[in-house]
């Protein structure tokens, strides 16, 4: 397990650890939040941490109780936010959708279609490029069947959101 290369050993050692660190550190804070709202925001990204690590039944927990949290706050909007549609995860940004005028950008853009099942994976890919390398949609097709999304939830439950679309920069 060690490979002699102190350095290397404790990244490994933090690599192993993170999942669990992270779940309590977010357990933790969920549990100190000091108003509703605040525990649900706290609870939706334990939710996706929990989901990132394939961990799908705490996962949904953590979203379950951010859903209530939420009813409770009187704040449909939020679930509305958080849970309205699929979300990739991480959801930090990373998969914005490109404008329309990046039709014509140099780096390939690929249109998707797919369906986000109740467990955030998708399925039934169908992805074609838009512009730029004709092949690049054979890459998003396949990170798109290994991503993890965070699903749409109707009446406090996930639920598949079939005819999904994205557009995404392919990078290379």
């Amino acid at each position: 397990m060690f490979t002699g290369d102190p350095q290397l050993d404790r990244l490994q050692t933090l690599r192993r650890t993170a999942q669990g660190d992270g779940s309590r550190l977010l357990e933790e804070l969920a549990a100190s939040a000091p108003a509703p709202e605040a525990r649900a925001e706290v609870l939706v990204a334990l939710g996706d941490w929990q989901q990132w690590h394939g961990r799908e039944g705490p996962a949904r927990a953590a979203w379950q109780q951010a859903v209530a949290a939420l009813e409770a706050a009187g704040a449909p909007e939020r679930i509305a936010a958080f849970f309205g549609e699929p979300r990739e995860l991480p959801d930090n940004g990373v998969f914005w959708q490109p404008p329309d005028a990046d039709l014509q950008a140099p780096r390939p853009l690929v249109t998707a279609r797919f369906e986000v099942n109740a467990r955030g994976q998708a399925r039934q890919v169908d992805a074609q490029t838009a512009s730029g390398r004709e092949s690049a949609y054979i890459g998003v097709a396949r990170a798109l069947r290994r991503l993890r999304f965070r699903p749409r939830f109707t009446g406090g439950e996930p639920v598949a959101t079939p005819g999904v679309e994205r557009r995404y920069e392919v990078y290379d």
